[in-house]
């Protein structure tokens, strides 16, 4: 019979718990604050990439929603996921990211390109 925490998963999530209690990443990654930075910000633009996936998902299965009401509903949804995963994969409890979310911005600040189908790909020859 396996002893309890044998498991490669169950070890892998107790190993990050000890090192994120112990304030320290790893032995080559010092800067905290950059990581988190870092952190944060991949959070956010993963968050939003989900809402955007989830519009589409919305406008075609119910396109007589609204746009307001379908990005609303997008972001309940996608933002449900998203505590879900890191909560089972990564032990963010339901308090810190309840307080990550709440720092994030209204509106994301992040610049979008439009790119036309005409425009070469990048690194493609002209």
């Amino acid at each position: 019979m396996a002893r309890t925490g044998s498991h490669p998963a169950v070890r892998l999530k107790q190993d990050h718990r000890t090192l994120r209690n112990s304030g320290q990443l790893t032995p080559w990654l010092t800067d905290r604050g950059a990581f988190d930075a870092g952190l944060c910000d991949a959070r956010r633009l993963y968050l939003a990439l989900c809402v955007k996936q989830q519009c589409k998902a919305l406008e075609i299965s119910q396109p007589a929603l609204g746009s307001d009401k379908r990005e609303e509903q997008a972001k309940k949804l996608a933002t449900s996921a998203l505590k879900k995963a890191l909560r089972n994969w990564f032990g963010v409890s339901d308090k810190e990211f309840e307080a990550w979310h709440a720092a994030q911005p209204a509106r994301s600040t992040q610049i979008e390109l439009e790119l036309d189908e005409e425009d070469p790909a990048p690194g493609a020859p002209v």
